[in-house]
């Protein structure tokens, strides 16, 4: 079994808790704005969300609204990424030392690159570059000086903070960057009607497979919501056409078997407690009255087709719990190379578990979603079930097994040796694994091998009938990471390359970017 979310190290549940007094380092806030900060963040929630079109102006051109987004939003964003960042193969190692520059499209205040330094140690030592672009500056500059205070001025890290669209920033890079970071983008790129939204994700496709290095890879990161995975979803299918192929957390290289679903299995995305989030942030997100029990998102990792061996055997959970009439125990949705499958019996498997399969020797299929039916053997209370331990059940409608990347899946019929936690609560969340207590994974020890357990997930009995899981807990407060940034940012432009050339659309014109400081060798302390 391969858990995909971490628990937070020690270490960075310790920086989240003094993360206020970096932000009052660098963005001081006045008595009244402090005294006004629960009433903006519900605001700016709504405004995210439900009233989103509300918005004339974004929200880093008004203090209040801005103080709001770094000490709530960003704060969330950073216990999700700290969950996810230490178990992802972010970087190929020879790519990186080549060509040692990573690229961050809407950084906004450079949340994707502070979480990397909190949640992977391995990469602090490194001498990296990071071009972090964005339409705001100043929501870059407040990024920047964060990541200087909590860093320090001893970093090896080089910034460049740029002033640019999207497109501008990805000719920037121009085919040097060993990784590209997509945090809260997508949901930004609105269909248009002289455009589909299929045709926009193919050329950005096919643009930031123009701006990786030879081995280079690209993060996509959007809210655990039906929109953010269909955005996710379509951007892989766009850039396994160019070349790119799914590292995680797809379990096989064929079509998403959720995006043509219509709703039927819920959608792609990966629910888990907020266990470790500081108690600041918890205080904070109650007095704004967006409690929250649970974080979610959707993802994808991507890497040069050539260099990505497509699992087999394997399935990847990706929904809520939810029950099923007729059921005791909740199911949940998995993906798999056979398409959406249901597993049943799935109260103690965690969101985003790889589970290793044997497959049915007759395939039955749910009539409502059409997703294969499996059985899963959950552990006995003491981690092991009738028979051998370190084998799994195998029966008629095919049992699931938990995977164990250093040895070849094994058969039988008891559970799998792999299974950490007893039946009931699951305490696990908060227990670290060795490797991560003593730092992040080494090059020759990537995290993708076995990151963390997970916590007991299951929210209870849902209010839908059948298999619709529900929208995920606290979901309404998962705000874009950069507001309404690039909502503006393709608003009457065409697009190039060689996608929109087939289709015959005018290429994309776009003006050079503003550098907001210097090159490539300018330190944090720039």
């Amino acid at each position: 079994m391969h858990h995909l979310f971490a628990a937070l190290s020690p270490e960075y549940r310790q920086r989240l808790e003094s993360l206020p007094t970096a932000l009052d380092t660098v963005a001081p806030l006045r008595t009244a704005h402090r005294r006004d900060l629960p009433m903006a963040i519900h605001d700016l929630s709504l405004v995210l969300t439900s009233e989103r079109g509300s918005l004339s102006d974004p929200y880093w051109a008004a203090p209040r609204l801005l103080s709001a987004y770094l000490r709530y939003f960003m704060p969330w964003n950073l216990v999700r990424l700290g969950r996810l960042l230490p178990s992802l193969d972010l970087v190929d190692r020879d790519a990186l030392l080549e060509r040692p520059l990573i690229l961050d499209l809407g950084s906004g205040p450079l949340t994707l690159p502070l979480a990397l330094w909190l949640a992977r140690p391995d990469l602090r030592s490194l001498p990296l570059t990071f071009l972090c672009a964005d339409i705001a500056p100043h929501p870059l500059e407040v990024g920047r000086e964060l990541l200087q205070v909590i860093a320090g001025e001893e970093s090896p890290w080089a910034l460049r903070t740029l002033r640019a669209p999207m497109e501008s920033a990805l000719k920037e890079a121009r085919g040097d960057a060993a990784l590209i970071l997509a945090g809260n983008v997508l949901n930004e790129l609105k269909p248009r009607r002289d455009e589909p939204l299929e045709f926009r994700m193919e050329d950005l496709a096919e643009k930031i497979g123009s701006a990786l290095s030879h081995g280079g890879r690209v993060l996509v990161i959007e809210p655990g919501t039906r929109l953010g995975a269909r955005y996710v979803t379509l951007f892989r299918r766009a850039a396994m056409e160019v070349g790119l192929a799914p590292l995680a957390p797809c379990p096989h290289h064929d079509e998403c078997p959720l995006l043509e679903q219509g709703g039927a299995g819920g959608w792609c995305h990966f629910t888990f407690p907020i266990q470790g989030a500081p108690t600041w942030l918890e205080e904070l997100s109650r007095r704004a009255k967006l409690e929250k029990g649970t974080a979610s998102l959707s993802f994808v990792l991507l890497g040069e087709a050539d260099k990505v061996t497509a699992p087999h055997n394997t399935i990847r959970i990706i929904s809520d719990a939810f029950p099923l009439p007729g059921r005791r125990d909740p199911a949940r949705y998995a993906c798999s190379e056979r398409g959406l499958a249901l597993l049943h019996d799935a109260r103690h498997v965690h969101s985003g578990t790889a589970i290793d399969i044997t497959w049915p020797e007759v395939e039955r299929r749910d009539r409502k979603s059409g997703a294969l039916e499996l059985e899963w053997t959950p552990p006995s209370r003491d981690g092991k079930t009738a028979g051998a331990a370190g084998t799994a059940g195998k029966g008629p409608r095919g049992k699931a097994t938990p995977v164990d990347r250093g040895e070849k899946p094994v058969r039988g019929k008891a559970a799998g040796r792999a299974a950490q936690a007893a039946p009931g609560v699951d305490d696990g969340d908060d227990t670290q694994p060795a490797f991560l207590m003593e730092g992040a994974p080494q090059w020759d020890a990537p995290a993708a091998a076995g990151a963390g357990t997970g916590g007991d997930d299951f929210d209870g009995p849902h209010e839908h009938e059948g298999h619709d899981p529900s929208e995920p807990n606290g979901n309404r407060a998962d705000g874009p990471d950069h507001g309404a940034t690039y909502s503006q940012m393709f608003a009457n432009q065409p697009h190039g390359g060689r996608a929109a050339q087939r289709r015959g659309v005018p290429r994309f014109g776009a003006r050079r970017g503003r550098t907001l400081d210097g090159g490539y060798g300018d330190g944090l302390a720039g």
